[in-house]
């Protein structure tokens, strides 16, 4: 009996022994499965990272050399506008050079010698006018009304 009772247990036991070692077969293909759709996708990513890593850098090539595009055009617009300014510069000066050559010739033709006639005889008016009031000589040409509150003021005196 004792030994019938001792096999029945190694069999028991070795019924539990296989099943789990099935268990465990089970499991380590399940996580060998899992590993390997691990890796597939790992893979897939970093392919589609390096698709994305790759566009990146077509679009950062393509904006450089379209900055350096603009920058060309920009430097040939400023170019352009510095030669119009030269130019436009250049015809202005002469018409204004032009211009006034030929105001300032109708002046001296003209009306520099009045104007200076003019300036020489204010400047005459000026000095007859200091020797008169030096000599004592009232103003010409003061109004009869402005003789009149002359008078009136010396008469009257000083005003408080």
């Amino acid at each position: 009996g004792q030994i019938s009772r001792i096999y029945e247990e190694i069999r028991s036991t070795a019924a539990q022994v296989s099943t789990t070692a099935t268990q465990v077969r089970t499991t380590a293909m399940a996580q060998e499965q899992m590993a390997a759709q691990y890796q597939a996708s790992r893979a897939e990513t970093r392919a589609q990272m390096q698709a994305v890593l790759a566009q990146f850098n077509q679009v950062q090539e393509a904006q450089r050399k379209s900055d350096e595009q603009a920058q060309k055009t920009q430097d040939e617009v400023e170019k352009m506008k510095e030669e119009l300014n030269v130019k436009v510069n250049e015809t202005v000066r002469e018409q204004l050079q032009e211009v006034v050559g030929q105001g300032i010739g109708g002046l001296l033709r003209n009306d520099l010698s009045k104007v200076i006639k003019k300036e020489i005889k204010r400047e005459a008016k000026k000095e007859k006018v200091k020797k008169e009031e030096a000599a004592g000589k009232p103003k010409k040409n003061l109004s009869l009304f402005n003789i009149h509150v002359r008078e009136e003021g010396k008469r009257l005196g000083p005003v408080r």
